[in-house]
């Protein structure tokens, strides 16, 4: 078991889970994005989905809404792979 952190990190993710979540859809509602803002939206996306599975409650619904998030600004950066 790791070190001890001195903060509950139950409360950590569902606090990151939602808060990374709801400052993704702050860049993807941006009209325009630089690529270092891109960056960022796909590193938040990322995390959000991280910390929704650290959390007990996650469940298939919130993994499906998470990796659509990711899927999605991962097409608004601009990173798709075509055949």
């Amino acid at each position: 078991m790791g070190k001890d952190p001195g903060f509950d990190t139950t409360q950590a993710h569902r606090f990151f889970a939602a808060d990374c979540f709801n400052k993704t859809w702050e860049f993807i509602e941006k009209p325009h994005r630089t690529q270092d803002e891109d960056e960022q939206m796909i590193r938040l996306a990322q995390a959000s989905l991280w910390h929704w599975t650290n959390r007990a409650d996650c469940k298939d619904m919130q993994l499906s809404i998470g990796h659509w998030l990711l899927a999605r600004v991962q097409a608004l950066a601009g990173r798709t792979v075509l055949p």
